[in-house]
């Protein structure tokens, strides 16, 4: 199996727990949010911190030097991003979150932070950047 056909498909399993929550399912879209950085915590600890995240992995070392991956990269990031927006413009649909909420901005911060939390929780062997991501996202930024 190509890089690029193993990156979609990895990419489609990680994106359905966002895409997956909807209202019709009688989730609230917001809490996906939440599912996706515990989730992500969880990986980490089962699968060992010393993998890190694929894509943030593929991004850091392999995008100078295969533009398909790179562009595949870019594909998943945007759709990731574009989940997040959408769980936070639901929440604040919901009145989980003020009106004129940056949802766009904080969705791009949020995925930046959680692969940053990653890239440091791969270097530290240890899961505590992403347990300060976690504990900092939900009580200072969506309160």
């Amino acid at each position: 199996m190509s890089m690029v056909r193993e990156i979609r498909r990895l990419s489609e399993l990680s994106l359905c727990r966002l895409s997956g929550s909807s209202n019709a399912r009688g989730v609230r879209r917001s809490k996906a949010t939440k599912s996706f950085a515990k989730s992500t915590k969880v990986a980490m600890d089962s699968l060992g911190v010393e993998n890190g995240c694929l894509y943030g992995t593929y991004a850091a070392e392999i995008t100078g030097h295969d533009e398909p991956i790179r562009c595949r990269l870019v594909e998943i990031f945007n759709i990731i991003q574009d989940s997040l927006e959408a769980c936070l413009k639901a929440a604040v649909k919901a009145g989980d979150l003020p009106k004129g909420f940056k949802c766009k901005e904080v969705g791009d911060f949020i995925l930046s932070s959680l692969e940053g939390a990653i890239l440091l929780s791969k270097g530290k062997r240890d899961t505590s950047p992403i347990t300060t991501f976690k504990r900092v996202l939900f009580s200072s930024i969506l309160r």
